[in-house]
C-alpha cells in the first residue's frame, strides 16, 4: 500500500524545486499540483447533497462513500509504482480537508507546509505577471481575502495552533535555497523515510506542468542548480506594511 505525505502551504515557496529533488529518490513520487484533494471534496459534497437520497436513504449503501473516495486516490495514482507519494495541493492543510484526509486516507497524516515572507511571494507573482503581460494578477488581487494566497495564510495559522500531534512540518523557503541538505534531513526525519543522498548539482523536473494553463509561463521552471535570482519588483508601501503584519503572525514561534 502506498504511503502519502501532503505538500501544501504558500505558493511561490520552492515546491517545484523540492518536488524535483525528492523525486530523485526511487521510492518517492512527487509531481505538480494534484487534483486529488478537489476530487475528494467534490465527491464528499455529492454524497452529502445530490446523491444522498439514492445512496444512503433509498438504497442503503452507507459504505459506498468511503469505498469510492478511497478508490479516487488509487485510480489517480494507478500508474505510479513508487511506494511513497508526495501529493501537492495548496489547500490540503485547510481544516476541512485535513479532516477529509483523516477519514478517507490516513488517520495520522503528515503535511509539509512551505513558507516564505509574504512580500517576496507577492513580488515574485507580480514579476511573473509582468513578464507574461497579464493584468489580472496584481498586489491588490493577491491580497484580496478570497485569494489563494490569503486563504493559504489562514490555513497556516490554523495549522500552528492545531499541531499538538506534530502533523505539520513548517519549512521555510530560505532553508530550501540556502541549506537544502539540512531541509531535506528535517523532511526525511519528519516523514520517517530512510536517508537518501540527493544530487543537488543536477536537478531536473521530470513532471513539468503546462504553465500556459495558468497564463504564467515560467512559473514552474527549475534550474539545474539551486540559485536565487534577485527580484527588482518594488511593492507599494501599503502592501509592504500589510505583508509585514501577516509575516509576524505566521512566523511567530517558528
Amino acid at each position: 500500500m502506498k504511503k502519502f505525505v501532503m505538500m501544501c502551504g504558500l505558493p511561490r515557496t520552492g515546491s517545484t524545486l523540492l518536488s524535483s529533488i525528492l523525486s530523485q529518490n526511487p521510492l518517492i513520487h512527487s509531481a505538480g499540483q494534484s487534483a486529488v484533494c478537489q476530487l475528494l471534496w467534490d465527491t464528499k459534497m455529492s454524497f452529502e447533497n445530490q446523491a444522498v437520497n439514492q445512496v444512503i436513504l433509498s438504497n442503503k449503501k452507507p459504505n459506498l462513500k468511503y469505498d469510492l473516495m478511497r478508490s479516487i486516490v488509487d485510480v489517480y495514482y494507478k500508474e505510479v509504482h513508487k511506494p511513497i507519494i508526495v501529493d501537492k495541493c495548496w489547500y490540503w492543510n485547510n481544516p476541512e480537508n485535513v479532516q477529509l484526509l483523516k477519514e478517507h486516507l490516513d488517520p495520522d497524516p503528515k503535511f509539509i507546509v512551505l513558507l516564505r515572507p509574504f512580500g517576496e511571494i507577492i513580488a515574485s507573482f507580480v514579476n511573473l505577471a509582468n513578464k507574461n503581460k497579464v493584468n489580472w494578477l496584481s498586489e491588490e488581487t493577491l491580497l484580496d481575502p478570497a485569494s489563494t494566497l490569503m486563504r493559504s495564510a489562514e490555513n497556516i495559522l490554523w495549522n500552528k495552533t492545531n499541531n499538538k500531534n506534530g502533523n505539520f512540518l513548517f519549512v521555510k523557503y530560505d532553508s530550501l535555497v540556502n541549506d537544502m541538505p539540512s531541509a531535506l534531513t528535517k523532511i526525511y526525519e519528519f516523514c520517517g523515510w530512510e536517508p537518501y543522498i540527493h544530487n543537488l548539482n543536477r536537478i531536473i523536473n521530470e513532471t513539468p506542468e503546462d504553465d500556459t494553463v495558468y497564463e504564467l509561463i515560467g512559473m514552474h521552471d527549475v534550474r539545474s542548480k539551486i540559485s536565487v535570482k534577485k527580484n527588482k519588483v518594488k511593492l507599494s508601501k501599503k502592501t509592504i506594511e500589510l505583508c509585514s503584519k501577516i509575516d509576524e503572525q505566521i512566523y511567530e514561534g517558528l
